[in-house]
């Protein structure tokens, strides 16, 4: 009787540890599949990384649920690889990784840093860099573990932007904005249509007046806004009329995009105007990207770039701030930048200011409120 209990207790020991190996392979399988998650972005392969997907992918992500079968995910990760390269890939803690007794499913939490380059809008490169967090299920095929299910997060950046845009008018001698002051910019401007004059009129908080002699004139004041083309009353103000104008506020676009545009957030470290730059992304009112650019020394406004609305099929439009320091001009310093070019494909405008300084805003007719 005595043989028989110790061979039932060997025996139960043997499956319990045999039991136990083969979970305990199970678990290094698949901290081998994180490794290769991990090397598939350091080399940008996407067949590497969607290699380790099941058949079908539940994603959850911005408050949707989709599926994605293995070609969709690999995809995806073609295109978001493409041109891009990574410096740094890494956990920021272990995976926490918990296995079902039976063995076939899995649960993984994980936290990376990243730290990528990529292209953007036409230029050399972009540095990025983020931390992200998800939960993943993986179920144990013939094929070793697959991953079933993802629900990713990104930490929110801190409010760099405004950081970055005290530090702008600090760079051209400003402590703040003046806000019973509007910025007058007069301009002649020469361009393959010939020469023109603008006049704009920029307040802190986002009135504006842009008018071109002989031409329209756009307002927009806090209820809305209009175009007068020397017709009386003129029409509303729409979306791209609107652009058109924030689009020529070649100062405040940059001194003061909070109050123009939405979503202004730091977007990593870019090449603009042969100059390491902070690159800015906000939106515009008819939802597409603005870019803006600040010196990576001293965080001196460069430029940006805004959407063509106007012109459907149009290229793009670049507005570079020209010169140093002030020029006199009639007793009258020209602050912070003597001038400004447009570039939009071939074409080119470039703007002189004879006028570029600060005027009582109750000398400023923004139209009605």
């Amino acid at each position: 009787m005595g043989a028989k209990r110790f061979y039932g207790w060997s025996l139960l020991i043997l499956l319990l540890t045999a039991c136990s190996e083969a979970a305990g392979e199970r678990e290094r399988l698949l901290r081998r599949q994180l490794e290769s998650d991990r090397l598939a972005h350091l080399t940008v392969d996407a067949g590497l990384l969607s290699s380790g997907v099941a058949d079908s992918l539940l994603v959850v992500d911005a408050g949707r649920v989709d599926v994605q079968d293995r070609e969709s995910v690999e995809g995806h990760f073609t295109e978001y690889f493409r041109g891009a390269s990574y410096q740094a890939w890494d956990d920021v803690i272990p995976p926490r990784i918990r296995i079902s007794s039976g063995g076939d499913l899995a649960v993984v939490h994980r936290v990376v840093q990243v730290q990528r380059t990529e292209p953007v809008l036409g230029l050399p490169s972009r540095s990025v860099s983020f931390q992200s967090a998800w939960t993943a299920t993986y179920e144990w095929t013939s094929a070793g573990w697959r991953m079933a299910s993802v629900t990713s997060t990104f930490l929110p950046p801190p409010d760099r932007a405004r950081t970055v845009l005290g530090g702008a008018r600090r760079a051209v001698g400003l402590a703040a904005l003046p806000q019973d002051s509007v910025f007058l910019a007069e301009a002649r401007v020469t361009g393959p249509t010939g020469p023109f004059q603008v006049t704009i009129h920029s307040a802190p908080g986002g009135e504006a007046r842009l008018a071109f002699a002989g031409g329209p004139t756009f307002t927009v004041h806090m209820g809305g806004g209009k175009v007068d083309a020397g017709q009386g009353e003129g029409r509303p103000l729409t979306d791209p009329d609107l652009t058109f104008l924030r689009g020529h506020e070649i100062h405040l676009m940059l001194l003061d995009p909070l109050s123009r545009l939405e979503h202004v957030r730091v977007m990593g470290e870019a090449q603009y105007a042969g100059r390491g730059a902070i690159w800015l992304r906000g939106e515009d009112a008819a939802g597409s990207p603005v870019d803006l650019y600040y010196a990576a020394a001293d965080t001196s406004p460069l430029g940006y770039r805004v959407t063509d609305h106007t012109r459907p099929g149009a290229e793009n439009v670049t507005l570079t701030w020209t010169g140093e320091g002030t020029s006199q001009v009639a007793d009258e310093p020209i602050l912070f930048t003597p001038g400004a070019v447009f570039e939009q494909g071939a074409e080119r405008f470039t703007y002189r200011f004879s006028r570029a300084t600060w005027v009582a805003r109750s000398s400023v007719d923004f139209g009605s409120r």
